[in-house]
């Protein structure tokens, strides 16, 4: 199984997911941010997300569509 697959595991738990999907991701987008958002809501958006492709067959793209995803929720977010 892929490391996209083990991303998904049934219910491993989204703090797992977070961390499978990596902090290096949350930390990214913080960045991109320019810190305008916390690191702990973009990581609560981070466990949402990846929670929405939990049924997801087809892995090969999944971090690219849970980044944009999360950008997008962040961007419609109050205050943002």
């Amino acid at each position: 199984m892929s490391s996209n697959g083990t991303l998904l595991e049934a219910n491993a738990g989204e703090s797992r997911a977070v961390d499978l999907v990596g902090e290096a991701l949350v930390e990214h987008i913080w960045q991109e941010m320019q810190g305008k958002t916390s690191r702990t809501q973009i990581r609560q958006i981070v466990t949402e997300t990846v929670s929405e492709f939990a049924h997801a067959t087809v892995t090969t793209y999944l971090p690219i569509f849970i980044r944009r995803r999360v950008r997008e929720k962040l961007a419609l977010a109050p205050g943002n």
